[in-house]
């Protein structure tokens, strides 16, 4: 179905009238079609050829509607706000597969022999190159990210290679001195063959600091700002009050969204294949020197029913910022709930030098480095908690599934940890940040079922803890045909002030000597299925109230 057809019901509808003061404006919807013309006057008879163009007269409560097709007019600059009754809109035409595209086209590839192909002339400093939709391995130091040294001489972005030598099947070289650029494809094969695409510009959509837009029914992929060692995203949003709806956000060279400001809302989307990360969110400022501040006001933001897997792709180090969502610093007032956050190289997801009042519930969090990990952060005044943790299912993190690291006042409550390396670990001491000595204590770790590949439960006792509870959790004690030998059966619990050996597997024992699960249990808790992540108790299970509850707060 074509624009004119899918959106002739529009044009049968009266302008709707909004009240501004003592005038009345019409509300309008614009189209734009790649078969447009920026000379027309934006109806669906005579639609507009770019979303840039609509934008420059839009106002609050208009409607952008986009036409099926590629769009490479990128970066789109929002200029004008909405208000929070009458956003303004930018949203594909129903059924219409609508792509926004930080790249462009590469064409006339030249034969460089032993399957190496260049193009001449190419003055950008692409960062990304796409062979019909998948990407090409980088070579060669190419940003500044690739030197940034963190520590132990890890580098932000460790390069792969030097110089056109170490091209290989799979992989691409830009040359800057000479203007070249070189590819391989995996079968050697001739590019001009194929879709070749190389990412351009330094973001897709740029929201400036305006509010009240509502995005839908949207794909946006492809961007370069990790050139000049930028952190955006395709999408990059600051002001207040945005609505990013059913849309696709993907091969950004690093976030797929780049997120400030307050009162927004991040529902139904898928956030996939990000050359860093899914979501980078900032609580802080300029002015705050883009750190922690204790007066940051909540935000009050939304992840809902996402979709968050296989970010960095690009391979940044997985210890400084990378996986699916990165919340940093002074986040406050953040919630994100039934989402799948899955398949990510680095944390699933990961609060970092942050505030509280901060909910993560309801989500699938599976095989991700490390499944939540909540650092360094601690609550507000005003805030009843730092952070809740509660009603996920936690699978498979190489790593911690639940990482709480020397932070105060977080509550982990019926979660189910299932065949994580370290399933729930209070640790990460000694830190020094914020210009002190940072402080494990008033953490309260209960009703989760258990069953780590190693160790259940670490519980820091050293330095600067003080106050941190684990009781009411529940052990699983299980035969699993399909597990690896490592994995625990029954209690193991680390009570420790090293590492995450197991110390106690005797739950009378451990309370007797520390206090901890007084009315812990052990057992098998009889999931229904937990090879196919269904996580509901049989009746007669004895963990009853415990774990992962489906639907408890949909």
């Amino acid at each position: 179905m074509n624009l004119k057809t899918s959106l002739r019901m529009h044009l049968l509808v009266a302008p709707i009238l909004l009240l501004t003061g003592c005038s009345a404006v019409a509300a309008r919807t614009v189209y734009v079609s790649t078969s447009g013309d920026d000379t027309s006057v934006g109806t669906v008879e005579k639609p507009l050829h770019t979303v840039g163009k609509a934008l420059k007269s839009a106002s609050a409560g208009d409607t952008i509607t986009i036409g099926a097709g590629t769009y490479r007019e990128a970066p789109i600059l929002m200029t004008h706000s909405g208000s929070a009754t009458q956003p303004i809109t930018i949203q594909g035409a129903p059924r219409a597969e609508v792509v926004l595209k930080g790249s462009q086209v590469v064409t006339s590839w030249q034969d460089a022999g032993q399957g190496l192909w260049r193009v001449a002339d190419w003055k950008i400093n692409s960062q990304q190159l796409f062979c019909d939709g998948k990407p090409l391995q980088q070579i060669g130091v190419q940003n500044p990210w690739h030197t940034k040294k963190l520590w132990a001489d890890k580098v932000c972005l460790p390069p792969v290679g030097k110089d056109v030598k170490d091209v290989v099947p799979g992989s691409f070289f830009y040359d800057g001195t000479q203007k070249l650029l070189f590819c391989m494809l995996p079968d050697k094969s001739d590019p001009n063959q194929h879709l070749m695409e190389a990412s351009v510009q330094p973001c897709v959509m740029d929201g400036g600091d305006q509010s009240y837009v509502t995005l839908r029914h949207l794909s946006l992929m492809h961007c370069n700002g990790t050139a000049e060692g930028g952190t955006s995203g395709v999408l990059k949003v600051a002001g207040s009050g945005w609505r990013i709806e059913d849309c696709t956000l993907s091969y950004s060279d690093f976030a797929g969204i780049s997120m400030a400001g307050d009162n927004h809302i991040v529902r139904d989307c898928k956030i996939i294949n990000n050359g860093d990360s899914g979501i980078g969110l900032n609580g802080s400022d300029a002015a705050h020197n883009f750190r922690r501040y204790r007066e940051r006001p909540p935000q009050n933001i939304v992840f809902e029913d996402l979709t968050v897997t296989g970010n960095n792709y690009r391979h940044f180090y997985d210890q400084w910022h990378a996986g699916g969502m990165k919340i940093i610093p002074a986040v406050r007032g953040i919630t994100i709930r039934r989402c799948n956050v899955s398949d990510n190289e680095g944390a699933g997801i990961w609060f970092d030098g942050d505030l509280g009042s901060n909910v993560i519930e309801d989500n699938l969090v599976a095989n991700n480095y490390t499944g939540i990990f909540y650092e360094i952060s601690e609550p507000s005044e005003g805030d009843p908690f730092c952070a809740i943790i509660r009603n996920n299912r936690v699978v498979g993190s190489r790593n911690q599934g639940i990482y709480i690291s020397a932070s105060r006042g977080v509550r982990v409550q019926n979660n189910t940890c299932y065949k994580n390396r370290w399933d729930i670990v209070l640790h990460g001491m000694q830190r020094k940040d914020y210009g002190y000595d940072m402080q494990l204590r008033d953490n309260v770790i209960t009703d989760n079922i258990l069953y780590g590949r190693i160790t259940d439960l670490v519980m820091f006792l050293g330095p600067n803890s003080a106050n941190n509870m684990a009781d009411g959790n529940f052990y699983a004690d299980v035969k699993d045909d399909n597990s690896e030998p490592s994995v625990s059966k029954g209690v193991g619990f680390s009570a420790t002030t090293s590492d995450y050996s197991v110390t106690h597997q005797d739950l009378g024992k451990l309370f007797q000597e520390h206090g901890f699960e007084q009315h812990g249990q052990s057992g098998d808790p009889l999931w229904v299925n937990p090879a196919a992540l269904d996580f509901r108790l049989r009746p007669g299970s004895p963990a009853q109230g415990k774990g992962w509850q489906e639907n408890s707060r949909k």
